[in-house]
């Protein structure tokens, strides 16, 4: 991995050049491309992008991998300015100095990890689900205890709207039919 100083907002390309041979040869390190730290904030990353985008779009670059170089630099800027994908760019940065994704690009090492579990499943449980017979024997062991657990709630529901339903029609028996009638009542043993 390149290593470049990055002096954030003091930072200034030097000429178009330069950078072009620069941005491709960070060996696919966002923030060398952008001559940003990683702890940089999005606006850091925006001032620097807007800077290289002047120097390197095609419309004014006409030198050879100029566009090579603009590409990488649009690629940088969505990554680094969207919080799930930096997220996962500094995973990737992370797999990257631990040697295990040392040959992949960003894009080969996210289509990798989008192609695996969503979770990560520890080893040892891993290990259990490979074995043919285990895999069967979890998924019957699973109807067998979840079936009846199932078929006892539905039981217990039923006893509860058994016992429940009695007792609502008495409540409602007991609320007075209308109060209006109840003030006509009232009024009538008052007069006598």
């Amino acid at each position: 991995m390149a290593k470049a100083s990055v002096e954030g907002s003091e930072w200034r390309p030097t000429s178009a050049e330069a950078e072009i041979q620069r941005i491709l040869s960070e060996n696919n390190n966002y923030y060398l491309v952008l001559h940003v730290r990683p702890s940089a904030d999005v606006n850091e990353i925006k001032r620097n992008y807007k800077r290289l985008s002047l120097l390197l779009h095609p419309d004014r670059c006409n030198l050879p991998r100029a566009k090579e170089a603009f590409q990488e630099v649009n690629i940088a800027h969505t990554t680094l300015t969207n919080p799930v994908k930096r997220k996962m760019y500094d995973l990737y940065l992370g797999d990257r100095l631990q040697g295990t994704g040392a040959t992949e690009s960003y894009t080969e090492w996210e289509a990798r990890m989008a192609q695996g579990p969503a979770v990560r499943i520890p080893g040892w449980l891993l290990f259990i689900l490979r074995l043919p017979v285990v895999g069967l024997v979890v998924a019957i062991l699973l109807v067998v205890l979840l079936v009846p657990l199932l078929l006892v709630l539905l039981i217990l529901m039923f006893i509860l709207a058994i016992v429940c339903f009695p007792c609502g029609l008495l409540s409602m028996s007991r609320r007075p039919q209308n109060s209006d009638n109840a003030d006509e009542g009232e009024t009538v043993n008052n007069q006598v």
